[in-house]
C-alpha cells in the first residue's frame, strides 16, 4: 500500500470539478472503472453480467476450501454451492421461476448467504429483510411485495410464525442446517454447470434504508449495480482471496460475506458479539479483514486491546463506519491501530462513497474526515440550486457512480423512481458529456446520474470529504451539529455530545460527562470560542448518562430532540 493516498481531480463545465478517485492509488489508477477492477480480480466471466455470476465463480474456484465459517461449522465452496442448488430446487418445487420475487428473513447463520446464492441460480429478485428492521416494517414489506416464497433463517422462526398467523406469509421455507450437507439431485444435478443469467439491467435485489430519517424506503439494485459494488470493494480491500470477519445484521457486512466468497475466500461469521470474542476469533481464524462495525463497537474493540495487550495476528484491515466519530475520541485509537484502520462512508442508496485509509489515520487533521471518494466514484458539494461550491464551503453532497441504486420502488406501481438533480447540476452534466469529442451520431454510453445523499458536507483542497450532518439537522443559526459536537468532545470533561434545536429557535447540547468530571455551560462555551462564533454555540445544557441510539446504533437525533426538549440550564 503506498505511503500516501491521492485523488484525481479535473475540470467541470460549471464550478469546481467533481472529486473522484481511488484511495491508496496514483492519479493514473484513480480512474479505474468498476469493470476494470472486476477484471483484475482474476475471476473469469464476471466483467459484465451479474455479481451472482462472480459469486458462483468464487464458490466453484474455492472447491474444497472453506468459504463460510461459524463456530464449529466450516462449509467449503463445494458444500455451499451444492446447498444453494438444493435450495433452488426446493424453490422451483414451490413454483418459483426466473423473474419472481423471493424474500428472506436474513440472519447470522450460513443458511442466509446460501439463500442468496440460490436466488441467483434462479434469477429471482431477492428482498432482504434484515434483523434491524422493525416488525411492523417487515409486515408492510411482505404485504406490499408479496414474495412467492419467504425464506427464514433459523434465528427468525418466531417472526415468521407471527407473519403466517397474520396471513402474510403463506409460503414459508425454513432454512435448515441440513442444507449444508445437501448433494445435487434431480433438477439441482442438471444445474451443476449452470450459472446465473444476470441480465445487467434486471433488478437483482431490494434492500431498505435504515429509517433514521423516516419510514424505511425500498431500494432496488440491478445486476449491473451489484457488480460495480463488488468491483469497488475489491479495489478498496484487495483482489486476492479475502478472509473477512463480518458482524451479522447490517446490510454492508451482509454483502461483505458474499463478496468474500466471490473472491474465492472465506467469510467468518461470529457467534458472540463482544470485543474479547472477536479478538480471539481474529487470532484463531487468522482473519485478514474485519468489519468491526459502528464507532461504539470500535471503541470497545480498542479498549479491550489496550487493557489486555497482544497483537492482532494476520489482520490487515479493520473497517469501521456507519456513524459520525469525534476526532478527539478517535485520536488515541488511531495512534495504536493506524496501520490497519479503514473508515468507510456510504449510504444504502449510493453504496460506498468514500474511505479513509491507514496512512490518513496517521494525520490527526484528517480524523474528522471520511476520506476521499471510492474508486470510480464522483462527488460534488453544491448549493441549493446545484451549483458546485469551492473547497471549505458546506453544502449538499451529491454522488455519482456505477454503484448507485437503480431507484426507489414505488409501492403502488412497482416502478422505479429516482430523485431529479437540481438544474445547475444537470446542465453541467450535459455540458460535460457534450465535450467528450464523440461523433454527434454516436450512441451515448449509459452513465449513472447524480444522486443526492441528504448529507451536508465540505471538501478540502486535496479532495478529503468532511461531513457536517444531515441537511435536515441544520440549526437555526445556519450551523450544523456535527462540527460543534466534535469540538465539544475535545473538552476533557466531555465523553459524548449531541447538539439540537429547541422550539424557541435556540440550541441546546446534551452531554455525557466523563467519569469524575463536572460540566457547566460557561466552560463549554468558552471552549468553543476558538472555533465557533457565539451565535452558533448552544445556549442550554442537559446532562445524560447515555445518548439515545437507533436500532442500527446511530445517534437518534429525533429522540434527543423529543427527550431533551425542555432546557435544564441556560446562559
Amino acid at each position: 500500500m503506498p505511503a500516501d493516498e491521492r485523488a484525481e481531480t479535473g475540470r467541470s463545465a460549471v464550478g469546481p470539478a467533481p472529486v473522484s478517485g481511488a484511495p491508496d492509488a496514483s492519479p493514473e489508477s484513480a480512474a479505474t472503472t468498476a469493470t476494470a477492477a472486476t477484471a483484475a480480480s482474476g475471476l473469469t466471466g464476471v466483467t459484465s453480467g451479474s455479481f451472482g455470476q462472480a459469486l458462483v465463480a468464487g464458490l466453484r474456484a474455492a472447491g474444497e476450501r472453506e468459504v463460510l465459517v461459524r463456530g464449529t461449522r466450516r462449509l467449503t465452496g463445494e458444500q455451499v454451492y451444492a446447498a444453494a442448488q438444493a435450495l433452488a430446487a426446493r424453490l422451483a418445487d414451490e413454483g418459483v421461476t426466473s423473474g419472481d420475487t423471493v424474500a428472506c428473513l436474513y440472519g447470522p447463520h450460513p443458511e442466509s448467504p446460501v439463500s442468496r446464492v440460490a436466488a441467483y441460480l434462479l434469477d429471482c429478485r431477492y428482498v432482504y429483510l434484515l434483523s434491524r428492521m422493525r416488525p411492523d416494517a417487515v409486515e408492510t414489506v411482505v404485504r406490499t411485495f408479496r414474495p412467492s416464497v419467504l425464506m427464514v433463517d433459523p434465528s427468525r422462526r418466531r417472526q415468521a410464525a407471527a407473519l403466517r398467523s397474520a396471513g402474510l406469509a403463506p409460503h414459508c421455507l425454513r432454512l435448515d442446517p441440513g442444507l449444508s450437507t445437501a448433494r445435487p439431485t434431480g433438477w439441482a444435478a442438471a444445474a451443476s454447470a449452470r450459472r446465473p443469467h444476470g441480465a445487467p439491467d434486471r433488478i437483482a435485489s431490494v434492500v431498505f434504508s435504515s429509517g433514521t430519517t423516516g419510514p424505511p424506503k425500498p431500494i432496488a439494485y440491478s445486476n449491473r449495480s451489484e457488480l460495480a459494488q463488488f468491483a469497488t470493494a475489491q479495489a478498496v480491500y484487495g483482489t486476492s482471496r479475502w478472509r473477512f470477519l463480518v458482524p451479522p445484521g447490517p446490510f454492508v457486512p451482509t454483502l461483505m460475506a458474499q463478496w468474500a466468497m466471490a473472491t474465492g475466500g472465506t467469510a467468518v461469521l461470529p457467534e458472540q458479539d463482544d470485543a474479547a470474542s472477536w479478538v480471539a476469533l481474529i487470532r484463531r481464524e487468522r482473519v485478514r479483514q474485519c468489519a468491526v462495525g459502528l464507532p461504539p463497537d470500535l471503541f470497545a474493540f480498542a479498549d479491550h486491546l489496550a487493557a489486555t495487550g497482544g497483537g492482532l495476528g494476520d489482520l490487515e484491515v479493520l473497517v469501521y463506519g456507519g456513524a459520525s466519530i469525534a476526532p478527539a475520541r478517535m485520536a488515541p485509537i488511531a495512534r495504536r491501530l493506524s496501520g490497519v484502520l479503514r473508515q468507510i462512508y456510504g449510504t444504502t442508496e449510493a453504496a460506498l462513497i468514500a474511505t479513509l485509509g491507514p496512512p490518513e489515520h496517521r494525520r490527526e487533521e484528517l480524523l474528522g474526515s471520511v476520506g476521499r471518494p471510492a474508486p470510480g466514484t464522483e462527488v460534488k458539494v453544491c448549493d441549493a440550486d446545484g451549483a458546485p461550491l469551492p473547497p471549505g464551503r458546506v453544502g449538499h453532497l451529491w454522488v455519482r457512480s456505477a454503484q448507485n441504486m437503480d431507484g426507489y420502488v414505488d409501492a403502488r406501481t412497482g416502478a422505479l423512481v429516482m430523485p431529479d438533480p437540481p438544474l445547475a447540476l444537470a446542465e453541467a452534466d450535459v455540458s460535460a458529456q457534450a465535450d467528450t469529442g464523440a461523433p454527434p451520431d454516436a450512441a451515448p454510453r449509459p452513465r449513472p446520474g447524480w444522486l443526492p445523499t441528504g448529507d451536508a458536507a465540505s471538501l478540502d483542497r486535496d479532495g478529503h470529504l468532511f461531513l457536517a450532518g444531515r441537511l435536515s439537522d441544520r440549526l437555526p443559526s445556519g450551523a450544523y451539529p456535527q462540527p460543534i459536537e466534535n469540538s465539544l468532545c475535545e473538552h476533557p470533561a466531555v465523553a459524548e455530545a449531541a447538539v439540537h434545536a429547541l422550539s424557541d429557535g435556540t440550541t441546546a447540547v446534551v452531554v455525557v460527562p466523563r467519569p469524575g468530571h463536572a460540566i457547566d455551560l460557561d466552560a463549554l462555551r468558552a471552549h468553543l470560542d476558538a472555533s465557533h462564533p457565539p451565535e452558533t454555540q448552544p445556549r442550554h445544557l442537559r446532562l445524560a448518562d447515555a445518548l439515545p441510539r437507533t436500532p442500527t446504533g446511530k445517534l437518534d437525533r429525533r429522540e434527543v430532540a423529543e427527550r431533551f426538549a425542555v432546557p435544564a440550564s441556560s446562559e
